[in-house]
């Protein structure tokens, strides 16, 4: 990551896709998050808001999240880090850590 030393960082944001994962936390009174929020929505406010860069933060106990949201940041560099899940006592957890270790 070479961000710019001041750069303005949101540190806390998400993304979710109702067609790839599901959300047992977003619940019918919560109408107005159940849709999909994606990089290509979120840019154009970042930007407007002189924000240069972001960190995604998982909105659910699933792996497979935190992998769809690292396959992004190739497209989106203002993506500057995943806090995501792992599941700490699976069987391959060095694997994992490994594989997401190829993301600085």
């Amino acid at each position: 990551m070479n961000a710019n030393p001041s750069s303005t960082v949101d540190a806390h944001q998400h993304f979710w896709d109702l067609d790839q994962f599901e959300y047992p936390w977003m619940t019918p009174d919560l109408a107005v998050l159940r849709r999909n929020y994606l990089p290509a929505e979120l840019s154009p406010q970042i930007r407007r808001v002189g924000i240069d860069r972001t960190v995604f933060v998982q909105a659910q106990m699933n792996s497979a999240e935190s992998d769809w949201v690292l396959s992004m940041t190739a497209e989106h560099p203002w993506i500057a880090g995943v806090v995501g899940w792992l599941d700490l006592t699976a069987d391959d957890l060095d694997e994992q850590l490994s594989r997401r270790r190829e993301h600085p």
